[in-house]
């Protein structure tokens, strides 16, 4: 049996839909009785299970013996994703797979590339199967970013740099094949999109209404205090992340990747495809 966080989510919501195509036995985790019970109208196993309430976790993982891990990128996300694994491990599951980060680095300014890098760590080292995914930045997250696009500019901070953004269904697609797979522990994949986008050739690209934009990335600072930030953990003593990812670059020289596979797994979804899709 295969427990699913983050069952309520994008790509936890889409792990449990392909499991459940393919016939794999699995039990979604939500916060709350109302999702449980709309888990049951749809045919699904659901259970109550809450990563700030660890005494939660033991009945929700009761029975299970892998766990799909994922949570959001708050500033609780070490305390509960570390909790979790202790959860798991005394529960006596056998194998985590977790969502990571393809930028995660113990010792990165970026409060999320840090932390999971700690998660990681701690996952590696609790005794326990494991298989890390760390996928790229997610095409999904252009769709925060739809008022500023349609006036012409993308609030990024990537500069003149590129990304091989990744839709978040192809992200678990690749989780739900190795949580029905065996031959991947202790495993880091790197997920990628299947083509590098670069800022300046996003003008190319209608999204939205049609119209083809105008230059899409602007200084890091102007951009990032006109994004709508999804959480407070993307701010940084009031610098903003413009200035942490500004720092990192100025360090990345110092700085060595913290995983030890770094093969790719590229996906089949074009970004600007996968994009008009979720816009039409």
């Amino acid at each position: 049996m295969i427990l699913i966080s983050g069952a309520t989510g994008g790509i936890g919501g889409e792990v449990c839909r392909l499991l459940k195509a393919a016939g794999t036995p699995f039990r979604a985790m939500a916060r709350k009785q109302e999702q449980v019970d709309a888990f049951a109208r749809q045919g699904i196993d659901g259970v109550l299970g809450d990563f700030d309430r660890p005494e939660t976790l033991a009945g929700a993982m009761q029975g299970c013996d892998t766990m799909f891990l994922i949570t959001p990128p708050t500033p609780n996300q070490f305390a509960q994703e570390t909790a979790a694994i202790d959860a798991a491990k005394r529960a006596g599951i056998g194998r985590i797979v977790k969502i990571s980060a393809s930028d995660g680095n113990v010792r990165s300014p970026v409060p999320w590339a840090r932390t999971h890098a700690l998660i990681d760590h701690h996952l590696r080292a609790a005794g326990i199967g494991w298989t890390i995914l760390k996928p790229t930045a997610f095409m999904q997250n252009f769709l925060w970013f739809k008022d500023p696009i349609a006036r012409g500019f993308l609030p990024q901070v990537t500069g003149t740099g590129s990304v091989s953004w990744i839709d978040t269904r192809d992200v678990a697609r690749v989780a739900a094949t190795v949580l029905m797979q065996d031959g991947h522990d202790s495993a880091t994949y790197f997920l990628t999109g299947p083509e590098t986008l670069e800022h300046e050739g996003g003008r190319e690209a209608p999204v939205g209404g049609g119209r083809p934009q105008g230059p899409l990335s602007r200084p890091a600072d102007p951009a990032i205090s006109r994004a709508p930030p999804p959480d407070r953990q993307f701010a940084l003593d009031g610098e903003g992340t413009g200035g942490a990812v500004r720092r990192r670059r100025r360090r990345a020289s110092r700085h060595r990747p913290d995983v030890r596979d770094r093969t790719p797994y590229r996906t089949g979804t074009t970004q600007l495809r996968g994009l008009r899709s979720r816009s039409s």
